[in-house]
């Protein structure tokens, strides 16, 4: 009887010892899951922020990128970067004026497609609707 009174002991002393190995356990995980879901939240808050739409960027800014794209593919030497990059400033401010002198059009169309999608919606719909389209359009639209 002493011998099994021996082997059981052991095992009743370390009870309390274990329990509190599985409560730091689970507070070391819930720690570890508390700070990744800060880490994750701050990381997707940075990248919407940064990935926000500014508006269309300079002609400067495209030729730059795309000369850089294009000098890397075609070997470009350096005067023909310079003479594609200078093309490029050129031909980007062209289209970009193209495209604030036509956007009054599409603002139209796009103002009638609003409106029209809003006509077949119930009122909560339509509410839920304009909130989107604002949003989508923002994306959309270069700011006037």
């Amino acid at each position: 009887m002493n011998e099994m009174n021996e082997i059981i002991q052991p095992e009743l002393v370390d009870r309390p010892a274990r329990r509190r190995r599985i409560w730091v356990s689970v507070l070391l995980g819930l720690v570890i899951f508390a700070s990744g879901v800060i880490v994750g939240g701050g990381a997707t808050i940075v990248g919407i922020v940064h990935l926000r739409y500014k508006g269309p960027p300079s002609p400067e800014k495209v030729s730059t990128w795309i000369t850089c794209r294009l000098c890397r593919e075609l070997k470009l030497n350096d005067e023909q970067t310079e003479q594609v990059k200078n093309i490029l400033q050129q031909r980007i401010t062209s289209l970009q004026a193209i495209r604030y002198r036509v956007q009054p059009e599409i603002d139209v169309q796009l103002d009638a497609l609003e409106e029209q999608i809003g006509d077949v919606l119930d009122d909560r719909q339509r509410e839920k609707w304009r909130k989107i389209f604002a949003q989508r359009r923002r994306h959309w639209a270069p700011p006037h």
